[in-house]
């Protein structure tokens, strides 16, 4: 199987660092202009058909295209998804339109960066220095990081995909942090009474269980992987 990690908003590739070295981490922050979620979603889908045996995985905002792609998905692709802290919609998504608002009016500084992990993770004692780094790092080299942040958002605002979501039949693990104080459980639920060949696993942890319980978050994903077949990552 081949995994293709699609960040969260603002988030580094090195979010997924976790995961086996080879694999592919679809940076859609980088692109210009700044797409919609709908054109961010046919972007991955254009690179999950360069692969066999994908596998999807998605944080946040990233989990969202990821849901997106499949629904898009009429060449089967993709064959399973990884869904980390997601929603199908943004109903009952903490102060969004107010954090769409401030994104889009202030610069990213080091401070703004260390209250936004600070307001994801339960404890900001479980992130290490390195991915602390990877994001201040990330922002530098990003062109007005968050007037594309903003735009994402906003996208989100606009989106719901809770109807469609019985049209994925793909296998589709959904991990959840139960400590969430962004996307509370609820989503991670909706999403698993959805789509018919679901899971749900639920970790102790705040928004970002891939860069929160690094070991738990790989173990989880690569035996969801190696149940779908032969066992491989690619």
């Amino acid at each position: 199987m081949f995994l293709i990690c699609v960040p969260g908003n603002l988030c580094p590739p090195e979010s997924f660092d976790a995961l086996p070295v080879d694999k592919y981490v679809f940076e859609w922050m980088r692109q210009d202009p700044v797409p919609s979620l709908e054109e961010t979603a046919l972007e991955l889908l254009k690179i999950a058909m360069l692969h066999d045996n994908v596998v999807l995985v998605g944080h946040s905002t990233g989990g969202l295209i990821c849901m997106q792609a499949a629904l898009l998905d009429s060449s089967g692709a993709i064959k399973a998804m990884v869904l980390v802290n997601t929603g199908a919609n943004t109903n009952g998504h903490k102060d969004i339109k107010r954090h769409v608002k401030e994104l889009s009016s202030q610069p990213i500084t080091d401070v703004f960066i260390d209250q936004y992990i600070a307001a994801r993770v339960h404890s900001m004692d479980s992130i290490s220095m390195d991915i602390l780094a990877a994001f201040r790092k990330y922002y530098e080299s990003l062109s007005e990081p968050n007037v594309r942040a903003a735009k994402m958002l906003q996208c989100q605002v606009d989106a719901d995909l809770v109807p469609e979501l019985n049209k994925v039949n793909i296998p589709t693990l959904i991990i959840h942090g139960v400590l969430d104080r962004v996307r509370p459980v609820q989503f991670a639920q909706e999403i698993r009474s959805r789509i018919p060949n679901s899971k749900l696993r639920i970790f102790n942890c705040g928004h970002c269980p891939n860069i929160e319980m690094q070991g738990e978050f790989a173990k989880e994903v690569l035996k969801f992987v190696f149940e779908l077949g032969d066992g491989k990552v690619m």
